[in-house]
């Protein structure tokens, strides 16, 4: 989160008069401007939103959220575990931190039991304050459209290809997010700076899934994701083919930005010394931008939101005999996670994973809370027969090309 407060520049002439002059009136023209409001909590956005009386406050609450605010919301929606935990840390307290009006906060503890969920409830409300006015703002303009808006939602896009705006859009944003006519025209025009080595093994479109062996439907597979949690050797080296298949378009003024992401820590340590250790491996690599930091490629999911590549290119990892949506997507579960994945690429997306995977977690989890709460799945690239949505180069449809990869030894290719 950045925030940025006008402050005037001292006048040698004029003295204190011209100086709080000038100070007001650039406070009353440009206010106060805070960016990944989303991200942070209450707490965070009311300094920054305390310097000016004009505030502007700019996200995405339905990106990642602040940092363990999931955690904290699982705690706050348990009162009683909060009054345990309050006890039992009041103990932990040093003199130095403790004051009369923290003893007044521990006793009013017992003293409010009856309005103790009620507080707990506020508390959750105050840590997302961001997602909680935006929200309530447009609820309200939903009630009485005629009312002057206080909150905007922007509803074109303009950075995405459409094929990938458009699944972001019917996954995460009700189909609301339109791509802009300039946007469509350029992408249209313009010649994608990235090509495939051979287009018969890595097609030349906007969004490839490499289709990995699903760990319980294939014999003598044993072996999915693994641990120190979570890394999957197979889609390592998927991603390693991958890359190699890739090249900067020839004739581009400026080489393209390349990103491998993955939501797991451990997979992107893999990653870094499989990709970004061993350059001389990969011979069109050099030609790439690294996106994610000066001289790395990899990085995971949390680190790149509010980033951009021309190619993006996910190892998703999961791959289980579990069939509860937790357990078996873990951090693919959160929609908030998998909006920022799918939205980072601007030219091309390759995800890696397994679609019969998925596509039985969907199914396993159809009917029950846990299945609403992973249904972006459904809207973003599980049809039934990936053959129905074959497509070319530009075609704004359904451009999803799904390949079967067939092991370590063998070439991406169709199946």
């Amino acid at each position: 989160m950045r925030a940025c407060r006008c402050s005037g520049a001292q006048s040698k002439c004029g003295g204190r008069a011209i100086e709080g002059g000038f100070r007001r009136r650039l406070a009353e023209t440009i206010g106060g401007i805070v960016e990944e409001a989303g991200k942070a909590t209450g707490g965070e956005l009311l300094s920054p939103l305390l310097l000016s009386h004009r505030r502007l406050m700019i996200g995405d609450h339905k990106q990642l959220s602040p940092f363990n605010a999931t955690r904290t919301t699982t705690l706050l929606e348990s009162p009683e575990t909060v009054r345990e935990a309050l006890k039992v840390g009041s103990e932990f307290i040093s003199r130095t931190l403790r004051d009369p009006s923290t003893d007044e906060v521990l006793d009013e503890i017992d003293e409010t039991l009856a309005d103790f969920p009620a507080l707990c409830a506020e508390a959750i409300n105050c840590l997302m304050l961001f997602e909680r006015l935006i929200e309530a703002e447009f609820a309200h303009q939903k009630r009485k459209p005629d009312i002057r808006p206080i909150a905007h939602r922007l509803s074109h896009q303009h950075r995405m290809h459409p094929a990938i705006a458009r699944i972001v859009s019917r996954a995460f944003y009700d189909r609301e997010l339109k791509t802009h006519t300039t946007a469509t025209s350029r992408f249209t025009i313009e010649v994608c700076p990235v090509a495939s080595v051979s287009p018969a093994r890595l097609p030349d479109v906007p969004i490839v899934f490499i289709d990995m062996p699903f760990v319980q439907n294939t014999l003598f597979k044993t072996r999915g994701e693994e641990t120190p949690r979570w890394h999957n050797s197979d889609e390592l080296a998927a991603v390693g083919q991958v890359v190699s298949l890739l090249k900067p378009t020839q004739g581009v003024e400026k080489p393209p930005s390349l990103a491998i992401l993955s939501p797991y820590g451990e997979q992107v340590r893999r990653l870094r010394r499989y990709i970004d250790e061993d350059v001389s491996r990969y011979p069109h690599l050099s030609g790439f931008r690294p996106a994610v930091g000066p001289a790395s490629y990899c990085g995971t999911v949390d680190s790149f939101q509010g980033n951009e590549a021309d190619v993006v290119v996910v190892s998703l990892v999961r791959n289980n005999h579990h069939a509860g949506a937790r357990s078996a997507l873990g951090f693919l579960s959160d929609a908030r996670r998998m909006n920022v994945l799918l939205s980072r690429a601007r030219w091309r997306m390759i995800l890696v994973g397994s679609l019969d995977f998925l596509r039985g977690i969907i199914a396993a989890t159809a009917k029950t809370e846990a299945g609403s709460q992973i249904e972006f799945f459904r809207n973003c690239w599980l049809p039934s027969k990936m053959s129905d949505v074959r497509a070319r180069q530009h075609s704004f449809r359904y451009p999803i090309i799904s390949l079967s990869y067939r092991g370590v030894q063998t070439a991406i290719g169709p199946a």
